[in-house]
């Protein structure tokens, strides 16, 4: 062993990771097993933490991995306000985002040192979402809500236990400011006894090691898994890539800038240009963002690597104060982790896929789509129950989205992301539902439609409706994302499906809710239609294989109509596909794009490679710019046909004509599907999802593109 403390054997390292790991996940089942409401029990929107001593985390349990790293910021700020005279037995609390929190109010996070004799070994944190914390809406998400006094009881770093005595009165001031005390104490208890059951776990591990090879074995667990993220990030392409998106609130659309530096063994993340706090619920805090982004970062390019502090020094992210990624005080943050969060991150992850595209020899089962959690739409409602009392119900089907499609598969029904992840919750039983509460559940399903259509389709989101049956009806608060700009595909693919929520009244009306809504009211026997949204499909849906789009049809996920829209397939009433007409149609909208999509803004006056000349070059070391399209010396050029797009360092887009189709979605609101097209074939090689006049929403820009030192070279300056 290369240290004396033994923090250098691998086979110690695995050892302990594993057992770290394994009391993690013990901590979680107590919470499963304690804790009461459905959305925690039956969900499971709850995590465990193990940090070391100065509170930096180690390991996480549960199945929300954006809470692992939302439990270190609540952990530190304990830490920082009470870590002078913290003593065993010693259970602290803390909700406020602005003041040591976690993702949002709802999450409530408790933090417990753990001692091995006078010595502080480490600390535990878990945290859920509780169903009620106050605040002027049930279950504390406020839309209408301008700034943070409104939206719920808020709480720094406090303890609700001291010494292992119970601090009553700061309990009963918590259970007194929230709507439904008994769930809310329950869900809380169920917290304390998972840091009790990890905290256990945890004292026999440094017990059995020895507090000092414990600790120097847990820094060396967080050092080598930075060293090996550092190197897996320094075989990507260095350079500069950018991608701009744009959260939603009502008719306002926020710009949301973010840019990618890639370098030096580490990703730079950098908002700058954001938009200022709104008076909305959907401001962020850095440490959320940057939360988030670590863990989807992680998520795609080291889901072996253990999730501690490690993956954090090699992941910069630049979140200016005062914006919406960085709100202050008094900012209401209710929706901290969705709106703005979710949106960063997808933005963070398509600028990683932009740096993968043009890394040569990349991994090509990491290259898939933005994720589909920015499609996510929850909602919740209030209503009185037979004995006069209120109550109420967030329903976990709203984060089941689909997600967008690889470059090589389809992609998931009712789970967000592509890749593997633990980041998943769990359906709650329908039985468990129309027990819980006045609903009757009318359909449970994966929605139909040919949104995220592409040579590889996105997945579907969930399609639940349920009849309300309180007798005096419900109240609801709807939360959701996209519904006007939906999630866009990649390499060609149609962007994916919108979020949409309805209620279909009993006199036969139909009444489309907008995203962000409090106040919606359903009298009873009213019918709720809520469908989650999707990410986008990839690769040109002209591509897909006729098979594939006829077995879609007889699957229900597309009808003949549809099918002809969306892929150009004839399918007759038979269910079987016409080739030859479908070849023609196919032929005839690739010709028809051209005639109608604008001209290149910088057009190359330079006839495509012969095919011969295009694969030498290859050969000979030519080097991927985007998906389809490689730098041959000085030139973009299409692979598949030879088109020379742009010169060095111009955009590759440049020599694309563009084709831009006006859309509107069921909430009405417009955005324009705009492809960048391959001059010779019309083959669609990039499509964007924008607001209207918006502008080109994507940059790439290795170094080697447009270095100063000459194009085929790399340099560790980005280009500007």
């Amino acid at each position: 062993m290369n240290d004396p403390a033994g923090g250098g054997d691998p086979i110690l390292l695995e050892l302990l990771r594993a057992r770290l790991e394994a009391a993690a996940e013990e901590g979680a089942l107590a919470i499963e097993q304690t804790a009461v409401s459905p959305i925690v029990a039956d969900g499971k929107d709850f995590s465990t933490n193990i940090f070391t001593a100065d509170g930096r985390v180690l390991a996480g349990g549960g199945k929300v991995d954006y809470k692992w790293a939302a439990a270190t910021n609540a952990v530190q700020a304990v830490i920082a306000r009470h870590g002078a005279d913290v003593a065993p037995g010693d259970v602290f609390a803390a909700n406020d985002p602005h003041h040591g929190g976690g993702n949002h109010p709802q999450d409530v996070e408790i933090c417990q040192p753990v001692f091995v004799g006078s010595d502080v070994v480490g600390w535990i944190g878990s945290s859920a979402h509780l169903i009620d914390v106050g605040g002027m809406a049930f279950g504390s998400w406020a839309p209408d809500a301008t700034d943070c006094y409104q939206e719920a009881l808020r709480f720094p770093p406090v303890r609700l236990f001291a010494g292992g005595r119970e601090a009553t009165d700061l309990w009963a001031v918590i259970l007194n400011n929230v709507r439904l005390p008994g769930l809310v104490e329950m869900d809380m208890r169920g917290l304390v006894a998972g840091c009790a059951v990890t905290g256990s776990k945890l004292v026999d591990i440094a017990t059995t090691m020895g507090v000092d090879r414990y600790a120097a074995t847990a820094q060396a667990l967080c050092d080598h898994t930075e060293r090996e993220l550092r190197r897996r990030i320094a075989a990507i392409e260095p350079g500069r890539y950018s991608a701009t998106g744009w959260v939603e609130w009502g008719d306002e659309r926020l710009e949301l800038p973010c840019r990618l530096d890639v370098g030096d063994g580490g990703l730079r993340f950098d908002f700058t240009g954001a938009p200022a706090q709104v008076p909305h619920f959907i401001n962020s805090k850095a440490y959320i963002v940057r939360g988030e982004i670590v863990a989807d970062v992680r998520s795609l390019l080291a889901q072996d690597l253990p999730f501690c502090d490690g993956i954090f020094p090699p992941v910069e992210v630049v979140c200016p104060p005062g914006t919406v990624v960085d709100a202050r005080e008094p900012a209401p943050v209710g929706s901290a982790h969705l709106d703005v969060a979710m949106n960063a991150a997808i933005l963070a992850v398509q600028c990683l896929q932009l740096a993968l595209a043009a890394t040569a020899g990349a991994d090509q089962p990491l290259f898939c789509g933005p994720s589909g959690v920015a499609a996510m739409a929850t909602h919740s409602w209030s209503y009185t129950d037979p004995a006069g009392c209120i109550d109420g119900l967030v329903v976990n089907e709203s984060w089941q989205s689909g997600s967008s499609a690889g470059w090589d598969r389809d992609g998931s029904d009712l789970f967000p992301l592509l890749t593997g992840s633990q980041n998943v919750f769990d359906f709650v039983d329908v039985e468990i539902l129309e027990a819980w509460y006045p609903v009757e559940v009318v359909e449970k399903r994966c929605a139909p439609g040919p949104d995220g259509a592409g040579r590889f389709r996105a997945g579907a989101g969930c399609q639940l409706a349920y009849r309300v049956k309180a007798p005096a009806g419900a109240t609801g608060t709807m939360l959701a994302m996209r519904d006007g700009l939906p999630v866009p595909g990649v390499a060609g693919g149609d962007p994916g499906a919108p979020t949409d929520f309805r209620v279909h009244h009993a006199d036969g009306t139909v009444q489309v809710l907008p995203a962000h809504a409090e106040g919606v009211h359903m009298d009873a026997d009213d019918v709720f239609v809520m469908r989650a949204g999707s990410g986008g499909g990839w690769g040109d849906p002209l591509d897909r294989p006729v098979d594939d789009v006829v077995r879609d049809v007889r699957l229900g996920r597309l009808d003949a109509t549809e099918a002809l829209a969306s892929y150009g397939v004839v399918v007759s009433d038979l269910g079987t596909a016409d080739d030859d007409a479908s070849a023609a149609e196919r032929a005839a909208r690739r010709d028809h794009r051209l005639r109608m999509a604008r001209p290149p803004a910088v057009p190359v006056d330079e006839a495509p490679l012969d095919e011969a000349v295009l694969d030498e070059a290859v050969l000979a070391g030519s080097r991927p710019l985007f998906h389809g399209v490689v730098q041959v010396g000085d030139r973009a050029v299409v692979r598949a046909t030879g088109a020379v797009l742009a010169v060095s360092p111009a955009h590759w887009t440049d020599g694309c004509p563009v084709l831009e189709e006006p859309r509107r979605s069921a909430a009405g609101v417009a955005w324009t599907k705009r492809s960048y097209l391959d001059p010779v074939s019309g083959r669609a090689l990039h499509t964007e999802a924008v607001p209207p006049g918006a502008q080109r929403a994507f940059t790439t820009m290795p170094n080697r593109w447009c270095s100063p030192g000459g194009p085929g070279t790399s340099t560790s300056s980005p280009c500007t």
